[in-house]
C-alpha cells in the first residue's frame, strides 16, 4: 500500500510481482541475496520505485501462533457478505505461501545436489 495508494492498484502490483516471481524463479540465486530480499527488490522494480536501502536489522519476530489466532479470528468478518469478499485474497495468499515454500525447498535441494 506504500507503493500504490489505491487498493486496486496495490492488488494489481502484487499480482504482477507474484507472476514475475513465478515465471522468473530461475533468475533467483541464493548466493546473491535472501529470497525475501529478492522478492522485495522485484516488487519495487515492478512499481518503478527505487528499492529500500539494505538493512542489517533482523525481521521482527512473530508472536507464537497461540497468541496470533485470537487476533486473526477477531479480524474475520461475521457476515456472509463480507466473507465472500475475502475468498480471492485468501486463495491468493494460500497459493503464494505454497509457492514460496516450493521455491525455498527447491533452492535448498539445488544447494544440496552433489557437484558434477
Amino acid at each position: 500500500m506504500r507503493l500504490r495508494p489505491r487498493q486496486e492498484e496495490a492488488d494489481a502490483l502484487f499480482l504482477d510481482t507474484f507472476l514475475h516471481i513465478w515465471t522468473d524463479a530461475d533468475g533467483y540465486h541464493p548466493t546473491r541475496s535472501a529470497a525475501l530480499d529478492w522478492m522485495i527488490a522485484l516488487l519495487y522494480q515492478r512499481a518503478d520505485q527505487p528499492p529500500p536501502a539494505p538493512s542489517d536489522e533482523p525481521w521482527p519476530e512473530l508472536p507464537p501462533p497461540d497468541e496470533l489466532w485470537p487476533a486473526i479470528r477477531a479480524r474475520l468478518p461475521d457476515e456472509e457478505d463480507d466473507s465472500r469478499s475475502l475468498r480471492w485474497p485468501l486463495i491468493i495468499a494460500c497459493v503464494i505461501g505454497v509457492l514460496i515454500g516450493v521455491l525455498l525447498s527447491l533452492s535448498l535441494l539445488l544447494d544440496l545436489r552433489p557437484a558434477p
